[in-house]
C-alpha cells in the first residue's frame, strides 16, 4: 500500500517537473518570437522609393512643368520636358531626362511623395543617385555666367519650403555646388532624427528641378539609380531577452529543487 502511495507521489512529482520544463520552453519561445517581430517591423518601416530605376515606367514618380506660356503650372509627365531614355549612367536599361529651358524657357520639376521617411535613433540615412547634367550653355560656349542649372531637395505640402540633408531650409544640391556628373551618397540622418525644425516627414517629397536661364538653349538633366537607405548603427545588443530566460530558467530550477526535496521527504516518511 505504502508502495502504491510512493509510486503516485513519484508520478505527481515527474508531471509537475515535466509542467515546469513546458512552461520555461513556452515562454523562452514567446520571448524570442516578440524580439523577432519587432525586428522585423523596425526593418519593414525602412524608407524606400518605388522604382527609383525607373525600368517600370514613371511608376510613383509625378511631374509638373512651369514656363512663362502657362497660366499655371502644369502637372504631368509629357515629352519634351520629361522623357524616359536609354540610361547612360547604367550599363543598360532605362533613366529619366528632364529638360531645362527649351522653346519656353520651362522650368520642370520630377518629384515623388510617401518617401517612407521615420525616426529610427539606431539606424543611419542615405539618399543616392547617380546623375549626368548636359548644360548646352557651356557646352556650346563655355559660358560659366548663364547657365541652365538643377536643384534637388525635400519639399514640404505647402510647396513653399525647401529642406537640405540636415533638416533645416536649403537645398541638397544646387546650382554651383556640382559639376555636370557624379554619383552621390548623402547622409540625411539629422533630416531623419533630429529633425530641427520638427517636420511632418512623412508628408516630405524629394523634388528634382531644372532650372531655366531663359535663353531657349535646351540642357537636360539624366537621373538615375534613385534611392533611400536605412544602415543600422552597431550598438551594443540588448540584453533584456538573455536576462528574461535567465530568470525564467533560475525560477524552473528552484522547482526541480522543491520537487525533489519533496520526493525525499516523501521516501523518508514511507520508512518510518
Amino acid at each position: 500500500m505504502k508502495e502504491d502511495k510512493q509510486m503516485g507521489k513519484r508520478k505527481r512529482n515527474c508531471w509537475v517537473f515535466l509542467t515546469y520544463w513546458v512552461i520555461l520552453s513556452v515562454a523562452c519561445g514567446l520571448l524570442l518570437t516578440a524580439f523577432r517581430i519587432g525586428a522585423s517591423l523596425a526593418q519593414s518601416a525602412a524608407p524606400s522609393i518605388v522604382n527609383g530605376d525607373f525600368e517600370s515606367g514613371w511608376g510613383e514618380w509625378q511631374g509638373m512643368s512651369d514656363d512663362p506660356s502657362l497660366s499655371s503650372p502644369r502637372l504631368g509627365l509629357s515629352a519634351p520636358e520629361f522623357e524616359l531614355v536609354p540610361s547612360p549612367i547604367a550599363p543598360s536599361g532605362q533613366a529619366a531626362k528632364i529638360e531645362a529651358d527649351g522653346a519656353n524657357y520651362s522650368m520642370n520639376y520630377l518629384f515623388h511623395d510617401h518617401l517612407g521617411l521615420r525616426p529610427d535613433p539606431k539606424s543611419l540615412f542615405f539618399l543616392n543617385f547617380t546623375w549626368r547634367f548636359y548644360d548646352q550653355d557651356f557646352l556650346t560656349s563655355g559660358s560659366t555666367t548663364n547657365q541652365d542649372y538643377f536643384q534637388v531637395y525635400f519639399r514640404d505640402p505647402s510647396g513653399a519650403n525647401c529642406y537640405g540633408p540636415d533638416g533645416n531650409l536649403g537645398y541638397i544640391i544646387d546650382s554651383g555646388t556640382y559639376s555636370l556628373k557624379n554619383i552621390e551618397k548623402i547622409n540625411i540622418t539629422d533630416l531623419v532624427n533630429k529633425n530641427p525644425l520638427h517636420l511632418a516627414l512623412d508628408t516630405l517629397s524629394l523634388e528634382f528641378a531644372t532650372m531655366s536661364d531663359y535663353s531657349s538653349t535646351p540642357s537636360y538633366l539624366v537621373l538615375d539609380n534613385v534611392s533611400l537607405t536605412s544602415v543600422p548603427v552597431a550598438v551594443p545588443a540588448s540584453s533584456w531577452p538573455g536576462l528574461i530566460c535567465m530568470f525564467l530558467l533560475l525560477i524552473f530550477l528552484m522547482g526541480a529543487f522543491l520537487i525533489r526535496s519533496r520526493a525525499k521527504y516523501d521516501f523518508s516518511d514511507s520508512l518510518e
